[in-house]
């Protein structure tokens, strides 16, 4: 009995900017848990993290809010370029100072 393995968020990231596998796009969409491991503000978010698609994301920003999770995942999926080597740095908020 193998077991799947369970998809997530950063699964999803992956495929968007590194791997660009139409198989798993499609298995990822078709997913019983697809809407609730897929985030378009999440994806946004971390997508602009990464200078270069900061302008594209900021420039579609009202219509990628009106699409749907599976046609966002689309859209990415074709708009940004495939880089294997890519990895964004989260962000994060610094730590206060005691």
């Amino acid at each position: 009995m193998s077991e799947e393995k369970k998809r997530s968020f950063f699964d999803c990231m992956k495929n968007i900017v590194q791997a660009k596998n139409k198989d798993i796009l499609e298995s990822d969409i078709s997913s019983s848990t697809f809407d609730t491991m897929y985030s378009k503000y999440m994806v946004q978010r971390y997508i602009s993290m990464h200078q270069p698609f900061m302008k594209l994301i900021n420039n579609h920003q009202i219509a990628l809010e009106t699409m749907t999770n599976e046609m966002h995942y689309r859209f990415l999926f074709k708009v940004i370029p495939q880089n294997r080597n890519l990895w964004i740095k989260y962000i994060s908020k610094g730590k206060k100072k005691k």
